[in-house]
């Protein structure tokens, strides 16, 4: 169930992203929307496995505590095919889930991110590979020490792009005439609508061969973190060639790059009306706040371990909520209030934190109250009110999603102007 919650958003901070009217809706926002998830799903998987990792090298490679690390690693990840720890020759000795146990005992160690990382002794993120489990896919590598700083081994998170970034592309790309395709430095297609091509080189598979502008334009996204151009290929579906117009940005992780693409197919015709409807915003802020509390659970978690105080953990996590930006001139955010209705953050108001807003009331609706109560609910829930957009005094039409992090006794909402 957490993975299926997971795989439709996991960007941080979507919160009140005010989208234009559908014809005005420009490939900007979409590429906004894959970096930011992009971007905000690798620093989970990272928090995660440091998370597991730290475990492990007080327990050992293959203690009870080590294991157990190891299952919550995985559990906490969903995106995850399987995660697993090598000992210091590169082989596999505790590998998550169980229905991957049949891979313990394989030797990883003639592969890239395992050498890498027994050089440098620092974590990795890989290019796109031919996997063991025998399916294109990226490994994040990260070394475990021994109390006296020898090298003993790594844990390695494995995930098949296709399954981190499909269902997204699924909700917003559906029936519109925008594209989505990801490359690595080494112009490996990491992601693409067509299947066909994930895995291929751009220059070097004979499919892109006859479209030299293509070759052309894919050189110039590795080069450039950001920029824009057009070029020739075949349209969706890979049947005949078209002229697709395009703009990129650029994502990394551990000196790892990741060249996220979206391009108009011209001349066809398109509507944006899926990406604007109520439903897939609703799915997505849904998904946003479900993910900045499995961020505070990991804060959390460090909490249990010893790693610093109570009162520490819930600053790090209102330090953390109160940074994250998302959408349009990076407007976006969440909010959260304690269930009493004090204020933790409220971006933008930071005069409001710490002070009591239960009882705030704009245009007959208690908002506040709703909006924690409907939090408070299993699985959280949606609020329909009305607020000031940031730099103006009268109140627009707002829909919100919250969620309660029990632990900390917040609830967490983000949500969105349906300016539609």
């Amino acid at each position: 169930m957490l993975k299926r919650i997971f795989f439709l958003f996991i960007i941080f901070s979507l919160g009140f992203f005010s989208f234009a009217p559908a014809e005005e809706m420009q490939a900007q926002d979409i590429l906004e929307l894959f970096r930011s998830h992009a971007n905000n799903s690798l620093q989970t998987l990272d928090m995660n496995t440091q998370q597991a990792v730290n475990v492990i090298q007080k327990d050992g490679l293959t203690g009870s505590e080590a294991k157990a690390a190891l299952a919550k690693l995985y559990a906490s990840t969903p995106f995850l095919t399987d995660c697993s720890i090598l000992d210091s020759s590169g082989v596999m000795v505790v590998v998550e889930p169980p229905a991957a146990k049949n891979l313990e005992g394989t030797d990883l160690s003639k592969q890239e991110q395992v050498k890498e990382l027994r050089m440098a002794k620092k974590p990795v993120l890989s290019k796109m590979f031919m996997a063991v489990e025998g399916v294109h896919g990226i490994v994040l590598q990260y070394p475990v020490f021994s109390p006296t700083g020898e090298l003993i081994g790594s844990v390695s998170a494995f995930f098949k792009p296709q399954a981190f970034f499909s269902p997204l592309a699924e909700t917003i790309l559906k029936d519109t005439k925008f594209e989505v395709w990801i490359i690595d430095d080494a112009g490996n297609v990491i992601y693409d609508q067509d299947k066909e091509e994930i895995g291929k080189n751009i220059f070097t598979d004979e499919m892109y061969k006859s479209y030299p502008d293509c070759i052309k334009f894919a050189e110039n996204a590795i080069k450039e973190d950001s920029g824009k151009g057009s070029y020739d290929f075949l349209e969706k579906g890979l049947n005949a060639p078209i002229k697709k117009e395009g703009l990129w940005a650029a994502v990394s992780l551990n000196n790892t790059k990741w060249h996220i693409v979206v391009v108009e197919a011209k001349g066809k015709e398109a509507t944006l009306k899926q990406l604007c409807s109520r439903q897939a915003m609703d799915d997505i802020i849904k998904n946003e706040a479900q993910t900045a509390i499995s961020l505070l659970s990991a804060i959390y978690s460090q909490y249990e371990s010893g790693k610093f105080s109570l009162d520490e953990a819930k600053k790090q996590g209102a330090d953390l909520l109160r940074s994250l930006r998302y959408g349009d001139n990076q407007e976006g955010y969440f909010w959260a209030d304690t269930v009493d209705g004090v204020n933790v953050v409220l971006y933008g108001k930071k005069e409001v934190e710490g002070t009591n807003r239960y009882e705030a009331n704009i245009n007959g609706i208690y908002y506040v109250k709703e909006i924690i109560e409907k939090g408070k609910q299993p699985g959280g829930g949606f609020t329909d009110y009305w607020f000031p957009k940031k730099g103006e005094e009268t109140p627009s039409k707002k829909r919100g999603y919250s969620l309660l992090f029990k632990p900390f006794g917040w609830v967490v909402g983000t949500g969105y102007y349906p300016d539609i």
